[in-house]
């Protein structure tokens, strides 16, 4: 009766969102748009009980097979993502442009239940099937979504939490298309790929269109192995900056995430370092533990600083207002209090000393220059 209930309330919920077309406190405006394509465009009762399409195992091998080297290559890295996520109750899963889901990675102990919520091969999860979901909505929206228990549309799915994001072509679709389109863009990367795109970045930027920051957590190689592996090295996001300055686009360096106790100290190094580079620009984010990370983060603290993990979480809950994160606007980047004071005046020193200037200011990008594509037709443009 309570889950009844439960999904009950649910569904009333999702349904007076829709109609009162109000933006609810604590939910993305992603998912209140899927809500809506749920419920006026798919026509899916958000209380109707589980009814999991799944495609036969024939089509399901020729869906594998018309994806071709991506699947080896994407089951490869989901084998590394799952390293890192083992025994936390998740799975990782890659499914194509439908929403079909075509390989999976889960936890041996917890393979009945994924199953049995529908997350099995074959099964499709396209939001007209399954509702506001991660592989869905990230389908539907383009671009990586997360969607907590409580935001799936579908009732029998509130157990469930899913982040999703898409994979790119080679060829820098995106980025291509807002080039063609002269749309500026500021890009937040850790990937020394983006050097792939110079010859796009650097047309962006005789028009100042576009802005790059590089994230540098610490200039130490063990720590990034730890905290992010398979991601460029430290001198290899510095030799981004280079090129990126030498080549004219406009590029700085994002100190983030600012780690109390374990690399708060290097902040003036890598502003230095960076600045050297060729960074124009600098900003910093104190770490943000929102949802499900506060618990891998301090598995990773009791897995490689076991000595100082209470000392990090104790200073992480003094910039947080006692808690792990706060996730109100304005703060959250920051954080408040004695310890945040101190990095902030420790980050406006040395970035006066260095002469860059404030990430937060933003580059002025010029979006006088903005071309709407323009639909296929066979009548030729006049060139007006």
């Amino acid at each position: 009766m309570r889950n009844e209930s439960l999904v009950t309330n649910h569904a009333s919920r999702i349904i007076q969102v829709v109609e009162s077309g109000l933006q609810p406190a604590g939910i993305e405006p992603l998912v209140t748009r899927s809500w809506h394509r749920c419920l006026r465009e798919y026509g899916i009762e958000p209380s109707a009980p589980r009814q999991i399409s799944v495609l036969n195992p024939q089509s399901v091998k020729q869906l594998q097979e018309s994806l071709g080297q991506l699947l080896p290559v994407a089951r490869a890295e989901m084998e590394s993502l799952y390293e890192q996520i083992a025994g936390s109750g998740f799975a990782v899963i890659l499914a194509d442009t439908q929403g079909a889901v075509l390989s999976t990675i889960t936890d041996p102990a917890l393979q009945r239940e994924f199953r049995h919520a529908g997350l099995s091969l074959g099964a499709l999860w396209d939001e007209r099937h399954e509702g506001t979901n991660g592989i869905g909505t990230c389908l539907a929206e383009t671009g990586p979504v997360t969607v907590h228990r409580e935001e799936h549309f579908r009732g029998y799915n509130l157990t469930l939490s899913c982040s999703a994001a898409p994979i790119l072509d080679p060829h820098g679709g995106i980025l291509a298309v807002l080039a063609r389109c002269r749309h500026p863009v500021t890009i937040v990367t850790k990937s020394a790929l983006i050097l792939r795109d110079l010859d796009l970045l650097t047309d962006l930027a005789r028009d100042r269109l576009v802005s790059v920051m590089l994230s540098i957590t610490s200039l130490c190689d063990d720590i990034k192995r730890t905290l992010e592996p398979r991601t460029a090295s430290p001198l290899a996001r510095l030799r981004v900056i280079r090129e990126l300055a030498q080549a004219g686009v406009p590029a700085g360096v994002l100190v983030a995430p600012v780690i109390p106790a374990i690399t708060d100290h290097e902040m003036e190094a890598i502003l230095e370092r960076a600045c050297e580079a060729g960074a124009s620009s600098a900003g910093y984010v104190l770490l943000r533990l929102p949802h499900e990370l506060k618990t891998l983060f301090r598995e990773w603290l009791n897995d490689h600083y076991p000595d100082r993990a209470a000392h990090v979480m104790s200073l992480i809950n003094q910039a947080r207002g006692g808690k792990d994160y706060d996730s109100q606007f304005g703060v959250r980047m920051k954080g408040t209090g004695a310890y945040a004071e101190l990095l902030r005046a420790r980050f406006e020193l040395a970035k006066r000393r260095l002469g860059l200037e404030c990430a937060d200011a933003r580059y002025e990008l010029d979006t006088s220059k903005f071309r709407p594509p323009s639909a296929d037709s066979p009548q030729l443009s006049l060139g007006l």
